[in-house]
């Protein structure tokens, strides 16, 4: 019996973790492409995620990414022109809400589980082609002992756990918000896609770099939102 509490904790906080992901809302967001691309589109999504469209997808474009009608003038740069959509992951009110955790190590592998069946999609520019990239080849979950003593076991608000406390000084000290790191490899542009993904509007970046070496590209991601592909 004592040998399967681990697995049983583990299963306990893998559910909470997809609770919250269903029972907080994230945005819902109209990813408008020419109409006459939408087929093709979908179909190499399709094919290759068949959940992607379903879990809904997040924008990695330029510093001005947005979504509905101004989606496909803000997604596109770099060389070649490239953007970006990652499969939907946590709205961000769950992923506070799952900090919450008592056990911090459960909570890091539930949580690194959950986010290792990421998947980027890659777009030319113009909605030539979509490819959709192979699962993260590497995730990093960032959450300090300071910050879930606060949130799972303090409990207290996100304000102060996040270093806005004001004079509280139970509060930890202003810091990097607890986040995750994904990686991930596209052999055939010769490119690595580093994204990190935070819980805050903004900070949700994507690094687009050769993997040989050289100067990237950064990418802003609006990972809160849902977004569904819509020909227009």
């Amino acid at each position: 019996m004592l040998a399967l509490m681990p697995l049983l904790t583990r299963a306990i906080v893998a559910t909470a973790i997809a609770i919250a992901a269903l029972t907080t809302s994230s945005r819902a967001a109209d990813l408008f492409v020419p109409t006459d691309r939408l087929g093709a589109l979908v179909e190499a999504i399709d094919q290759a995620c068949p959940e992607c469209r379903t879990q809904g997808l997040s924008p990695c474009g330029t510093a001005d990414i947005q979504v509905g009608k101004r989606f496909a003038k803000t997604l596109f740069q770099g060389k070649p022109p490239r953007g970006y959509l990652l499969s939907f992951l946590m709205a961000h009110g769950a992923f506070f809400d799952a900090l919450r955790t008592p056990d911090r190590d459960e909570f890091l592998q539930s949580l690194a589980e959950r986010f290792a069946s990421a998947r980027l999609i890659s777009l030319d520019e113009g909605f030539k082609s979509a490819r959709v990239l192979a699962p993260p080849s590497n995730v990093d979950v960032q959450y300090s002992p300071e910050h879930h003593r606060c949130f799972g076991v303090d409990r207290k608000s996100t304000s102060c756990c996040l270093g806005d406390g004001g004079d509280d000084r139970s509060c930890p000290p202003k810091a990097d918000s607890p986040r995750v790191f994904l990686t991930f490899d596209d052999p055939e542009a010769g490119e690595t896609l580093n994204v990190t993904w935070a819980p805050i509007a903004g900070a949700s970046k994507l690094k687009r770099a050769p993997t040989a070496g050289g100067r990237g590209t950064l990418y802003y991601c609006l990972t809160n939102d849902a977004g569904a592909l819509k020909g227009r």
